[in-house]
């Protein structure tokens, strides 16, 4: 891809005139950074019972992550699963991308690949996604890699 940036400070960073923005080059979002050190976003997966949440944790705060059925409703009243092929992990892959990347079509485009890679693989009750690790996933799934 083509991209106006002077130079890339490796995070995915570079320069439009004066503006630090993605750099697109390294396949960034296209936001603009505020000058804050980049904050990292932890996606708290549990299961208990057969119940399972997922809260997301930034900045000392947290809430529970919503399924965003509003763009697709895989699992209805069932909510989120992971470690099995099904409704509930399809429901919190696309919830995921979402949320982390801003960003429904891409969510929409990429959610099975990232249950695959990502969510099936997961057997414990309890796991945590980092926001740069989906991230860092979603640059190699956008090169086919």
């Amino acid at each position: 891809m083509s991209h106006d940036c002077t130079s890339c400070d490796g995070r995915g960073y570079g320069f439009r005139g004066s503006q630090r923005v993605a750099c697109w080059a390294c396949e960034g979002w296209g936001r603009v950074d505020d000058g804050k050190e980049d904050t990292v976003r932890r996606y708290v997966g549990t299961r208990a019972l057969g119940n399972c949440a997922v809260t997301v944790h930034e900045d000392g705060s947290s809430h529970n992550l919503e399924p965003r059925t509003d763009i697709i409703n895989y699992s209805g009243l069932f909510g989120f699963g992971w470690g099995y092929n099904g409704a509930g992990t399809d429901q919190l892959a696309l919830a995921i991308l979402a949320d982390c990347m801003d960003d429904d079509t891409l969510a929409q485009e990429f959610h099975q690949r990232f249950k695959i890679d990502i969510l099936l693989p997961i057997k414990d009750d309890n796991f945590v996604l980092s926001s740069h690790d989906i991230d860092t996933w979603v640059r190699k799934a956008r090169r086919g890699t």
